[in-house]
């Protein structure tokens, strides 16, 4: 009776100032007031620790302070304190920190994992003393030490979390027994070791069927890379319903798994449960990472049914999915359909733009985006810079660059905005400008600053450059294969061969390999994935037949191969031969003899498209009649009638 009358009396205080507060400075006396009332109050009534930690009047007080106009203002902090030291538990603590941070008294930190207790409001040194305090006295309260490990965890300190499970509730096996929320808070910020162990427990305590805990294991597992262990957490649950199956499609989207996230996909629907928009947009992103259009296109057409076109989380992802399967014009259609657009769509559209070579097109839209009101944020301008890069639109570029200099978007450039002007001047041949740029960042450069400087000095020829920009990168430990081939291809076109036999050397010390280059086509719905000089396919005498055949009649029209991409010690009719080999033109001569010339030829391709190829795909284009887009790790290229969309500049 007593600790309802207790929770009456907090109630019924704060019942009244609430409603009679009419007034800004009233409301915000409440602020200053309220804290020291309640100390003062809970002091009188002489109130137990373990009492307090359970009373209701916590939700209450997050209620009545949630909504007051706290901005711009000073909260005395000593009350909340005070408060805070005779709490029980640390679920008061952050309560009390997220109601300071929804008022915006204190600042909200970047990035989604803010520290708890990394403000003014309490200082880390006070945090610990109130965790200190309850692990030195001890307690048989489980939900105070679920929120210790909780507490700890979001503050980074997952291993003292660990500490004081296997301490204070292991220990105490004959009073205390973790529940679901102990492992939940635990498993956060685990590696994968600890997980496994903590998943052992879960199963120690019985607790493998709680269905939190269930899609939390899927989750993290998935995350991982291990998509087989999320199936095994997966296909053990006895009554699956929506999160689980959403848990587990996301897995197998996450890791690239298409054929199993189709039957799952298919599961869900014949059991009835209809995906959220986070099922949906997974599928999506793995639909864009196969270049699997139909699919795309399918997923569409069952939104549009499903009535979730208004969810621009969704709307936006299949934009992102047609531009990404290299259809810009589906892509603009379902941007012009969408009744309301916020930033991310505007962002969407500008960056597949920019990617398939519309600078023009890019910078058109904008400039109309910032017409209608809308408000560019960092994303927007690395888009813009990217499309001024692709399109070689320097002078736009660079009046955009110094606009976002002097602050005139309202933010400074980040590192991703220098990577996309050091892009831009090297793909114009403007190096010692890079360089200079380089030099004189406002923000420290990382590995992706110097790794396109690397690239542009190498396409130019410029070995001074690239030996710097390498030199860089080897102190910063970058240890990539890509970087050394680069420069071993730059020495070798000039002739240099102790270098590349050097090069060669250290790559062999440092166990470094050179990533083998792919190109992927899709016919009838299945992959085929062709490798240089492929020889494993079915078809392969049909489509190797088809490789001299077109090599041969391009040849006829003007093409002639250009041997000086092949850095290997071969005469021309060997040069020639290898450059044949290349997986793309393999991909392409099977899309001549798999497909009609009423459908384009799309290929993906891992690596950047070499200049024989590129010259080669328009040939193909005129002299066959066929319209071929091809997805390097760069960008995209529309060849049509003989022409590239990148105007043979990439």
């Amino acid at each position: 009776m007593e600790e309802a009358g207790v929770d009456g009396d907090i109630e019924d205080m704060l019942g009244k100032w609430k409603f009679n507060s009419k007034g800004h400075e009233d409301r915000y006396h409440l602020a200053h007031v309220f804290p020291l009332r309640l100390h003062r109050m809970l002091g009188q009534r002489n109130i137990s620790k373990r009492e307090f930690g359970g009373h209701v009047f916590v939700s209450v007080v997050v209620e009545v302070l949630s909504g007051l106009p706290l901005k711009g203002r000073t909260v005395k902090r000593s009350g909340f304190w005070k408060v805070l030291l005779v709490a029980d538990s640390i679920f008061v603590i952050m309560l009390v920190r997220n109601m300071l941070l929804a008022n915006q008294v204190i600042p909200q930190r970047q990035g989604p994992h803010c520290s708890l207790l990394n403000s003014s409001a309490i200082q880390p040194k006070q945090f610990d003393q109130l965790c200190g305090q309850l692990i030195k006295k001890g307690s048989a309260n489980l939900f105070a030490w679920n929120n210790t490990i909780k507490a700890y965890t979001i503050t980074h300190k997952p291993h003292e979390g660990l500490l004081v499970y296997t301490k204070h509730i292991l220990s105490n096996g004959l009073t205390l027994r973790p529940n679901a929320f102990t492992f939940l808070f635990l498993m956060r910020g685990c590696n994968l070791d600890e997980v496994r162990a903590i998943h052992a427990h879960v199963f120690k305590f019985g607790l493998q069927g709680h269905h939190l805990l269930e899609s939390s294991l899927v989750n993290f597992y998935a995350n991982a890379g291990l998509a087989d262990d999320a199936w095994s957490v997966f296909d053990a649950v006895a009554e699956k319903d929506l999160v689980h199956f959403t848990s587990m499609l996301n897995g197998f989207a996450r890791n690239g798994r298409l054929d199993e996230s189709l039957v799952l996909f298919g599961e869900m629907l014949s059991l009835d449960f209809c995906p959220d928009s986070v099922a949906i947009v997974a599928l999506l992103r793995l639909f864009a990472q196969f270049g699997a259009h139909h699919l795309g296109r399918a997923l569409h057409s069952w939104a549009i049914k499903a009535q979730m076109m208004e969810n621009l989380f969704v709307t936006t992802s299949i934009l992102g999915t047609y531009a990404k399967c290299g259809d810009l014009e589906d892509a603009c259609q379902v941007f012009g359909e969408m009744r309301v657009k916020d930033l991310s769509a505007w962002n969407a559209l500008i960056a597949a733009l920019a990617v398939h070579g519309r600078g023009e097109e890019a910078i058109q839209l904008f400039e109309r985006m910032v017409k209608e009101g809308e408000k560019p944020d960092q994303a927007t301008l690395v888009s813009l810079l990217s499309a001024c890069s692709h399109g070689g639109i320097v002078q736009k570029g660079e009046a955009y660059f110094r606009a976002l200099l002097k602050g005139d978007f309202g933010f400074m450039p980040n590192v991703k905005h220098y990577g996309c002007m050091i892009d831009l001047l090297g793909r114009a041949g403007r190096l010692e400008d890079a360089c200079e740029l380089v030099e004189t960042m406002l923000v420290d450069a990382d590995e992706i600053v110097y790794a396109t400087l690397l690239s542009a000095a190498c396409t130019n020829g410029n070995v001074h450059i690239a030996e710097f920009a390498a030199s860089r990168l080897l102190k910063m430990g970058a240890n990539n294969a890509a970087y050394q081939v680069s420069l071993s291809n730059m020495y070798a076109a000039k002739g240099r061969w102790e270098k590349v036999s050097e090069i060669r050397s250290r790559m062999r010390d440092g166990r470094l390999k050179k990533m083998v280059g792919w190109s992927s086509i899709r016919i009838n719905h299945q992959i085929h994935k062709f490798a240089m000089g492929e020889g494993l396919h079915p078809r392969s005498k049909e489509i190797h037949a088809m490789v001299e055949e077109m090599i041969a009649t391009l040849k006829m029209a003007g093409y002639v191969p250009n041997t000086s991409v092949v850095l290997l010690d071969l005469d021309d009719k060997g040069k020639e031969q290898d450059l044949s080999r290349h997986s793309e033109k393999i991909a392409v001569a099977f899309g001549l003899i798999s497909t009609s010339k009423i459908h384009a030829i799309k290929i993906m391709k891992n690596l950047r498209i070499c200049i024989d190829c590129h010259t080669a795909m328009k040939f193909i284009s005129l002299v066959y009649g066929r319209r071929i887009v091809i997805r390097d790790n760069k960008r995209f290229h529309h060849f049509e009638e003989g022409r590239c969309s990148c105007k043979d500049y990439w």
